[in-house]
Protein backbone atom coordinates (compact mmCIF):
# COMPACT_ATOMS: atom_id res chain seq x y z
CA UNK A 1 0.00 0.00 0.00
CA UNK A 2 2.64 2.15 0.94
CA UNK A 3 4.62 1.13 -2.62
CA UNK A 4 1.80 2.35 -3.86
CA UNK A 5 0.83 6.03 -2.59
CA UNK A 6 4.71 6.97 -3.49
CA UNK A 7 4.21 5.55 -7.20
CA UNK A 8 0.55 8.02 -7.15
CA UNK A 9 2.82 11.12 -5.56
CA UNK A 10 5.23 10.66 -8.15
CA UNK A 11 2.93 10.86 -10.70
CA UNK A 12 0.42 13.78 -9.66
CA UNK A 13 3.25 16.12 -10.97
CA UNK A 14 3.35 14.90 -14.42
CA UNK A 15 -0.56 14.10 -14.40
CA UNK A 16 -0.70 18.34 -14.02
CA UNK A 17 1.82 18.98 -16.54
CA UNK A 18 -0.42 17.19 -18.90
CA UNK A 19 -3.30 18.98 -17.71
CA UNK A 20 -1.60 22.03 -18.62
CA UNK A 21 -0.67 21.18 -22.02
CA UNK A 22 -4.63 19.95 -23.02
CA UNK A 23 -5.28 23.83 -23.55
CA UNK A 24 -5.77 24.88 -26.78
CA UNK A 25 -6.08 28.21 -28.62
CA UNK A 26 -9.54 27.18 -29.40
CA UNK A 27 -12.98 28.69 -29.21
CA UNK A 28 -15.80 26.69 -29.81
CA UNK A 29 -19.54 28.13 -29.79
CA UNK A 30 -22.54 26.00 -30.64
CA UNK A 31 -25.99 27.22 -31.10
CA UNK A 32 -29.16 25.02 -30.57
CA UNK A 33 -31.50 26.46 -31.11
CA UNK A 34 -32.68 28.95 -28.46
CA UNK A 35 -29.50 27.07 -26.46
CA UNK A 36 -25.95 28.67 -26.40
CA UNK A 37 -23.63 26.64 -25.01
CA UNK A 38 -19.73 28.03 -24.72
CA UNK A 39 -16.86 25.85 -24.57
CA UNK A 40 -13.33 27.30 -24.46
CA UNK A 41 -9.87 26.00 -23.47
CA UNK A 42 -7.73 29.31 -22.21
CA UNK A 43 -9.96 32.19 -20.60
CA UNK A 44 -7.93 34.51 -22.35
CA UNK A 45 -9.91 33.92 -25.61
CA UNK A 46 -13.03 33.94 -23.46
CA UNK A 47 -11.95 38.07 -23.43
CA UNK A 48 -11.60 38.29 -27.02
CA UNK A 49 -14.45 36.81 -28.17
CA UNK A 50 -15.92 39.73 -25.83
CA UNK A 51 -14.57 42.18 -28.02
CA UNK A 52 -16.78 40.97 -31.08
CA UNK A 53 -20.44 42.08 -31.30
CA UNK A 54 -21.24 38.10 -30.83
CA UNK A 55 -25.06 39.08 -29.58
CA UNK A 56 -25.54 40.70 -33.04
CA UNK A 57 -23.90 37.88 -35.02
CA UNK A 58 -26.00 35.10 -33.48
CA UNK A 59 -29.36 37.58 -34.21
CA UNK A 60 -28.47 37.96 -37.48
CA UNK A 61 -27.81 34.55 -38.41
CA UNK A 62 -31.18 33.37 -36.65
CA UNK A 63 -32.91 35.84 -38.66
CA UNK A 64 -32.23 35.06 -41.86
CA UNK A 65 -31.91 31.07 -41.49
CA UNK A 66 -35.76 31.27 -40.27
CA UNK A 67 -36.83 33.42 -43.22
CA UNK A 68 -34.91 31.11 -45.98
CA UNK A 69 -36.63 28.18 -43.88
CA UNK A 70 -34.20 25.28 -44.31
CA UNK A 71 -35.77 22.16 -44.17
CA UNK A 72 -38.74 20.75 -42.00
CA UNK A 73 -39.37 17.71 -39.83
CA UNK A 74 -35.92 17.34 -37.50
CA UNK A 75 -33.86 20.03 -38.89
CA UNK A 76 -31.00 21.07 -36.52
CA UNK A 77 -28.97 24.10 -37.41
CA UNK A 78 -25.67 24.07 -35.82
CA UNK A 79 -22.94 27.08 -35.70
CA UNK A 80 -19.10 26.44 -34.75
CA UNK A 81 -17.26 29.23 -34.82
CA UNK A 82 -13.26 29.11 -34.47
CA UNK A 83 -10.96 32.09 -33.36
CA UNK A 84 -7.40 31.14 -33.67
CA UNK A 85 -4.87 33.11 -31.47
CA UNK A 86 -2.32 32.73 -34.41
CA UNK A 87 -4.50 33.66 -37.27
CA UNK A 88 -7.51 35.97 -38.01
CA UNK A 89 -9.08 33.64 -40.53
CA UNK A 90 -12.21 32.08 -38.83
CA UNK A 91 -14.51 29.69 -39.76
CA UNK A 92 -18.44 29.33 -39.04
CA UNK A 93 -20.20 26.09 -39.87
CA UNK A 94 -23.75 25.62 -40.77
CA UNK A 95 -24.67 21.68 -40.47
CA UNK A 96 -28.41 20.74 -41.36
CA UNK A 97 -29.52 17.14 -40.61
CA UNK A 98 -33.07 15.22 -40.29
CA UNK A 99 -34.07 16.45 -43.47
CA UNK A 100 -36.60 14.25 -45.37
CA UNK A 101 -35.84 13.13 -48.62
CA UNK A 102 -38.82 12.20 -51.58
CA UNK A 103 -37.80 8.43 -50.85
CA UNK A 104 -37.82 8.91 -47.67
CA UNK A 105 -34.00 8.61 -46.72
CA UNK A 106 -32.03 11.51 -45.10
CA UNK A 107 -29.40 13.61 -45.43
CA UNK A 108 -26.76 15.45 -43.54
CA UNK A 109 -25.66 19.16 -44.95
CA UNK A 110 -22.52 20.83 -43.96
CA UNK A 111 -21.31 24.26 -44.99
CA UNK A 112 -18.11 25.71 -43.47
CA UNK A 113 -17.74 29.07 -44.13
CA UNK A 114 -14.28 30.56 -43.96
CA UNK A 115 -13.78 34.61 -43.57
CA UNK A 116 -10.57 36.19 -44.22
CA UNK A 117 -8.61 39.27 -45.30
CA UNK A 118 -9.21 37.56 -48.41
CA UNK A 119 -12.93 37.69 -48.22
CA UNK A 120 -15.59 34.88 -47.94
CA UNK A 121 -15.42 31.00 -49.24
CA UNK A 122 -17.71 28.28 -48.83
CA UNK A 123 -16.64 24.57 -48.83
CA UNK A 124 -19.57 22.09 -48.74
CA UNK A 125 -19.12 18.59 -47.49
CA UNK A 126 -20.95 15.79 -48.26
CA UNK A 127 -22.27 12.71 -46.06
CA UNK A 128 -21.79 9.42 -47.51
CA UNK A 129 -26.14 9.46 -47.93
CA UNK A 130 -26.09 11.95 -50.97
CA UNK A 131 -25.27 14.92 -52.41
CA UNK A 132 -27.01 18.26 -51.69
CA UNK A 133 -28.15 21.27 -53.86
CA UNK A 134 -28.25 23.75 -51.51
CA UNK A 135 -27.93 27.16 -52.70
CA UNK A 136 -25.12 29.11 -51.32
CA UNK A 137 -26.08 32.48 -52.24
CA UNK A 138 -28.57 32.78 -48.65
CA UNK A 139 -24.74 32.06 -46.69
CA UNK A 140 -23.13 34.50 -48.87
CA UNK A 141 -25.92 36.87 -47.94
CA UNK A 142 -25.83 36.24 -44.28
CA UNK A 143 -22.05 36.01 -43.94
CA UNK A 144 -21.83 39.98 -45.82
CA UNK A 145 -23.76 41.45 -43.27
CA UNK A 146 -22.03 39.56 -40.17
CA UNK A 147 -18.27 40.01 -41.49
CA UNK A 148 -19.20 43.91 -40.22
CA UNK A 149 -19.42 42.85 -36.80
CA UNK A 150 -16.60 40.68 -36.79
CA UNK A 151 -13.04 41.65 -35.83
CA UNK A 152 -10.53 40.10 -38.08
CA UNK A 153 -7.71 41.80 -36.39
CA UNK A 154 -6.22 41.44 -32.66
CA UNK A 155 -5.78 44.78 -31.96
CA UNK A 156 -6.12 45.59 -27.94
CA UNK A 157 -5.74 41.59 -27.20
CA UNK A 158 -2.41 42.89 -26.40
CA UNK A 159 -2.63 44.40 -22.25
CA UNK A 160 1.06 46.60 -22.82
CA UNK A 161 -0.69 47.45 -26.25
CA UNK A 162 -3.91 48.53 -24.40
CA UNK A 163 -1.88 50.12 -21.86
CA UNK A 164 0.22 52.66 -24.47
CA UNK A 165 -3.03 53.60 -25.83
CA UNK A 166 -4.17 54.60 -22.56
CA UNK A 167 -3.70 58.46 -22.02
CA UNK A 168 -4.63 59.55 -18.48
CA UNK A 169 -4.40 57.47 -15.32
CA UNK A 170 -5.16 58.78 -11.30
CA UNK A 171 -3.36 57.97 -8.03
CA UNK A 172 -3.38 59.44 -4.91
CA UNK A 173 0.17 60.05 -3.00
CA UNK A 174 1.06 60.50 0.79
CA UNK A 175 4.31 62.34 1.16
CA UNK A 176 6.37 62.29 4.59
CA UNK A 177 9.07 64.13 5.11
CA UNK A 178 11.52 66.61 6.79
CA UNK A 179 11.40 70.60 6.65
CA UNK A 180 13.30 73.62 7.58
CA UNK A 181 14.33 76.42 5.52
CA UNK A 182 17.14 79.22 4.08
CA UNK A 183 18.17 82.28 4.83
CA UNK A 184 18.85 85.06 2.39
CA UNK A 185 22.49 83.78 2.09
CA UNK A 186 20.83 80.43 1.39
CA UNK A 187 21.76 78.42 4.75
CA UNK A 188 20.56 77.34 7.17
CA UNK A 189 20.06 79.98 10.17
CA UNK A 190 21.70 79.26 13.31
CA UNK A 191 21.89 81.46 16.37
CA UNK A 192 18.55 83.04 16.39
CA UNK A 193 15.54 82.28 17.81
CA UNK A 194 13.79 80.96 14.66
CA UNK A 195 16.22 77.82 14.32
CA UNK A 196 14.96 74.48 13.73
CA UNK A 197 15.16 70.83 14.88
CA UNK A 198 15.48 69.38 11.50
CA UNK A 199 14.80 65.96 12.30
CA UNK A 200 11.86 66.71 14.45
CA UNK A 201 10.53 69.48 12.00
CA UNK A 202 8.10 67.05 9.44
CA UNK A 203 5.61 67.55 6.64
CA UNK A 204 2.73 65.18 5.74
CA UNK A 205 0.65 66.04 2.66
CA UNK A 206 -1.98 63.93 0.70
CA UNK A 207 -2.18 64.56 -2.94
CA UNK A 208 -4.85 62.94 -5.59
CA UNK A 209 -3.24 63.36 -8.73
CA UNK A 210 -3.68 62.48 -12.30
CA UNK A 211 -1.71 62.31 -15.22
CA UNK A 212 -1.93 62.45 -18.97
CA UNK A 213 0.02 61.29 -21.98
CA UNK A 214 1.50 63.94 -23.69
CA UNK A 215 1.74 62.11 -26.94
CA UNK A 216 -0.32 59.37 -27.93
CA UNK A 217 2.65 56.74 -27.09
CA UNK A 218 5.66 57.39 -25.05
CA UNK A 219 6.56 58.00 -21.31
CA UNK A 220 6.27 61.81 -21.31
CA UNK A 221 3.21 62.87 -18.75
CA UNK A 222 2.00 65.93 -17.22
CA UNK A 223 1.11 65.14 -13.86
CA UNK A 224 -1.18 67.04 -11.62
CA UNK A 225 -3.31 67.27 -8.56
CA UNK A 226 -4.73 68.85 -5.64
CA UNK A 227 -3.51 68.10 -2.36
CA UNK A 228 -3.35 69.32 1.60
CA UNK A 229 0.32 69.88 3.29
CA UNK A 230 0.82 70.35 6.84
CA UNK A 231 3.94 72.26 7.82
CA UNK A 232 5.62 71.57 11.47
CA UNK A 233 8.12 74.09 12.34
CA UNK A 234 9.78 72.82 15.69
CA UNK A 235 12.13 75.78 17.28
CA UNK A 236 15.22 74.31 18.64
CA UNK A 237 15.13 77.56 20.66
CA UNK A 238 13.60 77.88 24.00
CA UNK A 239 10.99 80.48 22.61
CA UNK A 240 7.58 81.85 22.54
CA UNK A 241 6.39 82.57 19.61
CA UNK A 242 3.74 85.97 20.25
CA UNK A 243 1.60 87.25 17.55
CA UNK A 244 1.09 90.97 17.40
CA UNK A 245 -0.58 93.73 16.07
CA UNK A 246 2.19 94.49 13.54
CA UNK A 247 4.63 91.47 13.67
CA UNK A 248 5.55 87.90 15.39
CA UNK A 249 8.30 88.11 18.00
CA UNK A 250 9.98 85.44 19.51
CA UNK A 251 10.47 85.10 22.67
CA UNK A 252 13.26 83.50 24.51
CA UNK A 253 11.99 82.60 27.77
CA UNK A 254 14.27 82.08 30.82
CA UNK A 255 11.73 81.44 33.33
CA UNK A 256 10.28 78.13 32.57
CA UNK A 257 12.10 75.03 31.50
CA UNK A 258 10.90 74.41 27.80
CA UNK A 259 9.59 71.25 26.35
CA UNK A 260 8.09 71.75 23.03
CA UNK A 261 7.24 75.64 20.53
CA UNK A 262 6.80 75.39 17.19
CA UNK A 263 4.30 76.31 14.46
CA UNK A 264 2.08 74.39 12.04
CA UNK A 265 0.50 75.67 9.29
CA UNK A 266 -1.86 73.44 6.97
CA UNK A 267 -1.92 74.32 2.69
CA UNK A 268 -3.82 73.00 -0.12
CA UNK A 269 -1.40 72.88 -2.74
CA UNK A 270 -1.58 72.32 -6.72
CA UNK A 271 1.28 71.09 -8.02
CA UNK A 272 1.95 71.02 -11.96
CA UNK A 273 4.68 68.74 -13.44
CA UNK A 274 6.57 67.38 -16.49
CA UNK A 275 7.19 63.72 -16.16
CA UNK A 276 9.06 60.98 -17.76
CA UNK A 277 7.50 57.23 -16.41
CA UNK A 278 8.85 54.27 -17.82
CA UNK A 279 7.31 52.15 -15.22
CA UNK A 280 4.73 49.04 -16.35
CA UNK A 281 1.91 50.81 -14.37
CA UNK A 282 1.61 53.94 -14.32
CA UNK A 283 -0.84 54.25 -11.84
CA UNK A 284 1.72 53.15 -8.87
CA UNK A 285 5.37 54.28 -10.52
CA UNK A 286 7.32 51.14 -9.38
CA UNK A 287 9.98 52.18 -12.13
CA UNK A 288 12.23 54.71 -13.07
CA UNK A 289 10.48 58.31 -13.07
CA UNK A 290 11.58 61.63 -13.11
CA UNK A 291 9.58 64.69 -12.87
CA UNK A 292 9.47 68.77 -11.99
CA UNK A 293 7.66 71.39 -11.95
CA UNK A 294 6.12 74.30 -10.07
CA UNK A 295 3.29 74.38 -7.68
CA UNK A 296 1.24 77.01 -5.86
CA UNK A 297 -0.52 76.86 -2.51
CA UNK A 298 -2.81 78.43 -0.06
CA UNK A 299 -3.14 78.98 3.67
CA UNK A 300 -5.94 77.59 5.46
CA UNK A 301 -4.84 77.76 8.66
CA UNK A 302 -2.10 78.15 11.59
CA UNK A 303 -1.18 77.53 15.10
CA UNK A 304 1.50 77.55 17.72
CA UNK A 305 2.03 74.90 20.33
CA UNK A 306 4.25 75.67 23.49
CA UNK A 307 4.48 73.73 26.06
CA UNK A 308 6.93 74.75 29.50
CA UNK A 309 7.43 73.32 33.13
CA UNK A 310 6.64 76.26 35.73
CA UNK A 311 8.26 76.69 38.87
CA UNK A 312 6.11 74.03 40.34
CA UNK A 313 6.70 71.64 38.15
CA UNK A 314 3.54 71.71 36.52
CA UNK A 315 3.37 70.81 32.67
CA UNK A 316 1.29 73.36 30.52
CA UNK A 317 0.80 73.77 27.39
CA UNK A 318 -0.46 77.27 25.16
CA UNK A 319 -2.07 76.76 21.89
CA UNK A 320 -2.62 79.67 19.66
CA UNK A 321 -4.54 80.07 16.12
CA UNK A 322 -3.90 83.07 14.09
CA UNK A 323 -2.26 83.04 10.96
CA UNK A 324 1.23 84.33 12.57
CA UNK A 325 1.50 86.72 9.32
CA UNK A 326 2.54 83.80 7.36
CA UNK A 327 2.10 84.02 3.68
CA UNK A 328 -1.71 83.70 2.75
CA UNK A 329 0.21 82.24 -1.27
CA UNK A 330 3.27 80.34 -1.44
CA UNK A 331 4.84 78.85 -4.64
CA UNK A 332 7.68 76.78 -5.96
CA UNK A 333 8.91 74.41 -7.41
CA UNK A 334 8.46 70.08 -6.70
CA UNK A 335 10.61 67.56 -8.12
CA UNK A 336 10.09 63.57 -7.73
CA UNK A 337 12.13 60.52 -8.14
CA UNK A 338 12.09 56.85 -8.70
CA UNK A 339 13.22 54.01 -8.95
CA UNK A 340 12.98 50.12 -7.80
CA UNK A 341 9.87 50.89 -6.44
CA UNK A 342 11.07 53.75 -3.81
CA UNK A 343 10.24 57.32 -5.10
CA UNK A 344 11.19 60.64 -3.25
CA UNK A 345 10.12 64.27 -3.56
CA UNK A 346 11.85 67.43 -2.69
CA UNK A 347 10.40 71.14 -2.77
CA UNK A 348 11.56 74.19 -2.38
CA UNK A 349 9.60 77.93 -1.91
CA UNK A 350 10.37 80.71 -3.87
CA UNK A 351 7.95 82.62 -1.61
CA UNK A 352 9.17 83.44 1.60
CA UNK A 353 7.57 82.14 4.70
CA UNK A 354 6.00 85.13 6.35
CA UNK A 355 5.11 88.61 5.49
CA UNK A 356 7.77 91.03 4.71
CA UNK A 357 8.24 93.33 7.68
CA UNK A 358 6.07 91.03 9.72
CA UNK A 359 8.65 88.25 10.54
CA UNK A 360 12.14 86.93 10.00
CA UNK A 361 13.37 87.70 6.91
CA UNK A 362 13.76 85.87 3.56
CA UNK A 363 12.88 82.33 4.91
CA UNK A 364 12.47 80.21 1.92
CA UNK A 365 11.24 77.04 3.31
CA UNK A 366 12.78 73.48 1.48
CA UNK A 367 11.05 70.00 2.10
CA UNK A 368 12.20 66.24 0.57
CA UNK A 369 10.90 63.11 1.83
CA UNK A 370 9.57 59.47 0.60
CA UNK A 371 6.64 59.18 -2.01
CA UNK A 372 3.45 56.30 -0.88
CA UNK A 373 1.32 55.00 -3.01
CA UNK A 374 -2.54 54.64 -1.70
Amino acid sequence: MKKLTLILILLLPIQLIAANTMFTDTIRIVVNGDVISIEADDPKEIEALLQHDIQQLFKNIYLNLNKENIGDGNTEVQMELFLQSDSVNQEIIFETHGLEQSDGSSKKIIKIVKISDEGIHIEERVNEEGATTEDDGKFIDILAELKSNIELNKKGDDPEEEETNTRTFSMSEIHIGLNNYTNEDQKIPSGVGHNLKSINSLSFSYTKYAKTRIFKKGPLFLKYGLGLTSNNYKFSQPVHLVENESNISFNEDLEHEVDKSKLTTLFIDAPLLLQIDLSKDKEEEGGFNIAIGPYVGYLLKAKSKYVYTDANNNSNTDKLKGDFFVNKVRYGLQSQFGVLGLNFFAKYELSNLFEAGKGPENLNVFDFGIVFDM
